[in-house]
């Protein structure tokens, strides 16, 4: 999945709450955080994935952005999962993708 928008503050769970893992599947998936759509935030934002739009339900740890926008998660294909993610100023709060 590519080009998840990053947008200003929005309620939801927070980083702390999940727990250490890459994730629940065998597949990679790279996830592109942006601000805008097209630009990319870069290295430092912690990331993180839930089975429920919610929060409640974390299947990975905390995981930064690498210089480039982009942090990737083991998960399956096919299976709907909610992307999360925070740094100053911004926040992702349950994001909808299949991976």
């Amino acid at each position: 999945t590519s080009g998840t928008t990053f947008g200003p503050d929005a309620n939801g769970a927070t980083a702390g709450t999940a727990t250490a893992s890459t994730g629940p599947g065998p597949n990679p998936t790279s996830i592109t955080v942006t601000s805008d759509g097209t630009a990319p935030i870069t290295t430092g934002v912690n990331c993180w994935i839930t089975s429920d739009s919610a929060g409640n339900t974390p299947l990975t740890g905390v995981l930064q952005t690498n210089g480039s926008g982009i942090v990737t998660f083991n998960l399956t294909t096919g299976t709907t999962y909610y992307f999360w993610g925070e740094a100053p100023g911004y926040r992702a709060a349950g994001v909808a993708f299949v991976a």
